[in-house]
């Protein structure tokens, strides 16, 4: 199923013009702000003749309410082209407008379309001087610009917010998942000799987990795009761990168990610009944590070591 980001309308809208910023060029693209003389149905417009408004509904929706709200959205916006006309003749200048992209964070039902190419039509018989011959309303979500998205991956934009949850405590983990402590007491055994020091580092491993996963849903939520791209990283990181972190060591100790966290951190905050240090380094803990119980982490004492 795939993930639904629950956006907040100003940050879609700056999320949309980042984007567009990328694809027009930022010497091509006027942004039109709304709070000097109010809004004019236009987020930006470019030197080529396309418009653009932004709109993301408050999520969680089932598919009919959130058309209605698109098609209600887009019908207010559209009609500002007359309304706001003497306005918009100041704004546009020698600019004609060909294509009106209405850009939404979902979109899933084809009534949005028709709806739209029939505001289009209706836009065509206002016979307005800034609007072309052939102006028509397209509707997209930021999938349209696949190279631009991706592309704001890389850039070192403001850390993602994500704040702290309540989670699950340690106590209620432990009395509903008594077999992967086994698993994991078992291999903390060979790193770990005291029973108290293994209880205690198991606690704060199984604390680290919960911490981890609860700030990965949240960006499944928020972020899907950065949640992707750390959880290749993960991925990729757990497909190495026999061949960068060799499990024949004679003498494991927990500094093994330290590194490997280290340095998926790191590899996480360069391959997300946007994770910060901190939440890279939950990240990485919750994910060893899992990689010990489900097996792919594991050490060998001594004995088993030839």
């Amino acid at each position: 199923m795939t993930s639904i980001r629950f956006w907040d309308g100003k940050e879609w809208e700056r999320h949309c013009l980042s984007i567009l910023r990328l694809h027009h060029g930022a010497h091509e693209l006027h942004e039109v702000p709304d709070r000097h003389g109010g809004d004019l149905g236009l987020e930006a417009f470019s030197a080529d003749g396309c418009a653009y408004q932004c709109y993301a509904a408050e999520e969680p929706l089932p598919t009919s309410v959130l058309y209605e709200k698109q098609r209600d959205k887009l019908t207010t916006d559209v009609s500002k082209l007359r309304e706001k006309h003497k306005e918009l003749i100041k704004l546009l200048g020698s600019v004609r407008l060909k294509r009106y992209g209405f850009m939404v964070h979902r979109h899933d039902s084809h009534k949005l379309v028709q709806h739209g190419k029939s505001k289009a039509a209706e836009v065509r018989a206002w016979n307005l001087e800034f609007i072309a011959d052939d102006f028509d309303i397209v509707v997209m979500t930021d999938e349209a610009f696949p190279r631009e998205r991706s592309s704001l991956l890389g850039i070192p934009v403001p850390q993602m917010r994500i704040e702290p949850e309540e989670t699950e405590s340690v106590a209620s983990w432990r009395d509903q998942h008594g077999h992967l402590l086994a698993t994991i007491d078992a291999k903390l055994s060979v790193i770990l000799k005291s029973p108290v020091g293994r209880l205690r580092y198991s606690d704060e491993l199984i604390r680290a987990y919960l911490v981890g996963e609860n700030r990965l849903s949240q960006m499944r939520d928020r972020y899907p795009d950065q949640w992707q791209a750390a959880s290749i990283c993960r991925a990729n990181k757990e497909s190495y761990l026999v061949l960068e972190y060799s499990s024949t060591v004679a003498q494991p100790t927990a500094r093994d168990v330290t590194d490997i966290a280290v340095d998926l951190a790191h590899e996480l905050v360069a391959a997300v610009p946007a994770i910060d240090e901190g939440l890279a380094k939950e990240i990485a803990w919750s994910s060893i944590a899992d990689w010990l119980m489900r097996c792919p982490l594991d050490f060998f004492g001594e004995e088993n070591a030839a």
